[in-house]
């Protein structure tokens, strides 16, 4: 993840992520979300400064005048923590709701994605088969 030339080159996959290729593999969503804890910026616990704004949003408590806002504001938030798993939802929620189909299905691929490559660590039936997270969300 270190070598530039790596399909797996942490910063070349993160930009890849954000641009929303659909080209991506498993194995490089794999790279990505374990690859994050080895990131300068990776906080386990990290939460934003936002996180009461963000409740609304995922509560649904908004109106369809504040969805342009809510799209630019969990932007925003996948800036600052770009795997946030129940943030990067939201984005593909908020982007439906403005009838940006194309947009929020790349979104909800990506999210999907991540949550398989969770899903092949593990059953979580007992702590020996357990899924492996990296982070904690409100």
């Amino acid at each position: 993840m270190a070598d530039k030339k790596s399909e797996f080159y942490y910063p070349n996959l993160l930009k890849r992520l954000k641009a929303n290729d659909t080209l991506m593999t498993h194995n490089q969503y794999m790279h990505l979300y374990y690859g994050y804890v080895f990131q300068p910026d990776f906080h386990p616990y990290k939460e934003s400064d936002r996180v009461e704004e963000m409740k609304k949003y995922y509560r649904g408590d908004y109106k369809e005048s504040e969805i342009v806002a809510g799209i630019k504001f969990f932007k925003e938030e996948l800036e600052i923590t770009p795997l946030d798993l129940k943030a990067m939802r939201q984005l593909a929620v908020m982007y439906s709701k403005n009838n940006d189909m194309p947009t929020a299905k790349k979104i909800n691929k990506n999210y999907l994605a991540f949550v398989d490559t969770i899903l092949t660590t593990g059953d979580g039936l007992k702590c020996e088969t357990g899924f492996y997270v990296n982070l904690s969300s409100v």
